[in-house]
Order: structure tokens, then sequence, then C-alpha cells
């Protein structure tokens, strides 16, 4: 039902219509103290979103969003490195709340959250979905293009885990706040 509503609006105001491309990254690392105890973290975000607009100043986008993160953490020389590989994939509503197109507000719904990692030194499949909420800015640097940064809110939730053919029900919830730069295409 959402697919048909989403496809009539998008043909019956292709008049209006245009492209928008827009690629966000983030890179975190973090060291708690230098001695044999220190705590270790990683953490790698990219953020792909296509969409069209549908409206006529194009300040509403809706599209897909593929959202490719890591993180890797260990605690201590003995400790066992966990780690976590995901690609979300979802729908995202993207809103300009101005006229230049500068500030705006995004929501995304991830329904596809499928990837990697390691539990208790053992390689497993993860399955389940999550949620992105982002508030940024676009700074116009030409007619299409335009970079700037905002902050993230990101939350991936597995509701399975499949380790050696042996699937079981988890309910693991992984959620961060983080700053991303960003670049934008417009057609």
């Amino acid at each position: 039902m959402l697919i048909t509503i989403l496809t009539f609006i998008l043909f019956t105001q292709s008049a209006l219509a245009g492209l928008f491309l827009n690629y966000s990254l983030n890179y975190h690392t973090e060291t708690d103290g230098g001695d044999t105890e220190a705590f270790n973290l990683a953490r790698m975000n990219n953020n792909i979103f296509i969409g069209s607009t549908v409206d006529g100043p194009q300040k509403m986008i809706i599209g897909t969003n593929f959202a490719s993160w890591n993180k890797t953490q260990s605690k201590g020389e003995g400790d066992t490195e966990k780690e976590i590989s995901l690609l979300d994939m979802g729908l995202r509503f993207h809103l300009y709340m101005t006229q230049m197109r500068t500030w705006y507000l995004s929501a995304t719904y991830n329904l596809y959250s499928r990837g990697t990692g390691t539990v208790n030194g053992e390689t497993a499949d993860f399955d389940g979905s999550g949620y992105m909420v982002s508030f940024g800015y676009h700074l116009k640097t030409s007619k299409r293009f335009s970079m700037g940064a905002s902050i993230m809110y990101h939350s991936s939730t597995i509701t399975s885990s499949i380790v050696d053919n042996t699937e079981s029900e988890v309910t693991d919830t992984y959620t961060a706040i983080y700053p991303m730069i960003e670049m934008a295409l417009r057609y």
C-alpha cells in the first residue's frame, strides 16, 4: 500500500520531481587510558541516500537510504575483540525547513539490517531492523552541490543471530549519537 501511494505521488508529480543524492560519513576512535586494561573503540559510518523531490519547491525528498556501519571494541590485552558490521537499508523522508534548502530534518526506517560479527569469539550472522533521525545543514557551494554537517541518532536492533547454522532469537540494540560530514547533489 505504501509503495503504491509513493509511486502515485512520484509519477503524478513528475514535472516537479528532481533527483537528490547525499553521502555522509563519520569515523570515531576512542582509547580509555594507556595501560594494559585500556578500553578501545572504533566506529565507522557511511550513509548513501538516493531520493526524489515530490513538491514544487523541492523541499520534501523521499527515497532509499543505505547505511553501512561497523564497530570494534576491546578492553585490555586478554579481552576478545568484539566486532559488528551491518548494512541498514530503508525508506527515508528528508525535509528542508528553509526556502534556501539549508537546514533539514530527516527520518529513516530501516526494514533491512543484516551483517556479521563476533559473539564470544565465534562468527555470527545478524538480522534485524532499525531507524535513524538526523538534523543538519547544507551549505550550497554551487547550483547543484552542497556540503554540510549533521547530528544523527542511529538505532539498530538485532532480532536473530546465526552461529554454526543454529539460529537463535536475540534482542540486542545498538544506539549512537554522532556528527556526520555530508555532501549532496541535486538534479
